[in-house]
């Protein structure tokens, strides 16, 4: 397992980085490991082992997988001769920013944070009548030939492909739509997540900051997350915790406390339940890299 991170050489700068991918014979593609973006597969040829967390599928020509922030994943070529898939990998932060109006913040936030486990895969055959493949193509001829404008055409490709799988999760979806309201209200609660994400923060000091009571905070915050608030603050310092394993030589307790968790042992466990291995082995894998 180790940590990715975005390369803002290989993309407008680290917001999202579009390539080809080509293997050929059965191997291993890339181990197990984990990241902040999300991550598209789009299989051209060949075939592909793919397992997310602990869900195994294979990705045959025509198929197309979207792959969620900090979920586990690795992928394995199944077939002799040419395996090949396109790869785009975005934040969609970047392209959406959180000071755009409400009205948009209501489609992408669904497909940002709720229901995290998910796995958005669909077959060739679903993706027909789509314009899923034209724009992925597009996207790969303007990484290739990076003709005058292109960065502004990689940008309005990838809003263009987000928009394509916000449509497809709300179909699915039994959720009401979010009305703008509502809206102001989940993004300020994580932005007071994120500001206070160091410090010890509870159901209740959350409930009270938007005058609700515990239970009806708790609702509201697991509908619109798709997970608890304990649950997702916890992700959110493992996330920090990661990211300060790779960039510092802080030692594991310091991290540990940097991040906001109560003691090194419950941060080394929690660590080891999300990820399958120990902060120092996470750290000692990285740095082999």
């Amino acid at each position: 397992m180790f940590y990715e991170k975005l390369n803002p050489d290989k993309g407008l700068d680290g917001i999202f980085e579009c390539n080809v991918q080509r293997i050929n014979g059965v191997q291993d593609v890339i181990r197990a490991h984990i990241h902040e973006h999300f991550e598209l597969l789009y299989c051209t040829s060949g075939s592909y082992e793919l397992i997310v967390e602990k869900k195994t599928m294979t990705l045959a020509p025509g198929d197309v997988v979207l792959i969620r922030p900090m979920q586990p994943h690795q992928t394995r070529t199944l077939q002799d001769g040419v395996n090949q898939y396109t790869v785009l990998k975005f934040i969609p932060e970047g392209l959406f920013s959180s000071k755009l109006p409400i009205y948009e913040l209501k489609y992408i936030f669904p497909l940002m944070y709720s229901n995290k486990q998910e796995v958005e895969f669909y077959t060739r055959k679903q993706l027909e009548g789509s314009n899923l493949p034209a724009l992925l193509q597009t996207l790969v001829e303007e990484t290739q030939t990076r003709a005058y404008g292109y960065e502004m055409a990689l940008r309005s490709l990838t809003e263009q492909i987000v928009l394509w799988f916000i449509r497809q999760w709300r179909q699915r979806s039994d959720d009401a739509p979010i009305d703008e309201k509502r809206m102001a209200v989940i993004k300020s609660v994580f932005d007071y997540i994120d500001e206070h994400i160091e410090e010890p923060l509870t159901v209740a000091q959350a409930a009270k900051q938007f005058n609700m009571g515990r239970s009806t905070f708790s609702r509201f915050f697991s509908q619109n997350a798709g997970e608890s608030l304990p649950s997702y603050v916890r992700r959110l310092r493992l996330t920090k915790a990661a990211k300060a394993l790779i960039q510092t030589d802080k030692s594991i307790t310091e991290i540990a406390a940097d991040a906001g968790f109560s003691s090194t042992s419950y941060f080394v466990m929690c660590f080891r339940e999300q990820n399958g291995i120990t902060p120092s082995q996470f750290r000692r894998h990285t740095d082999s890299l």
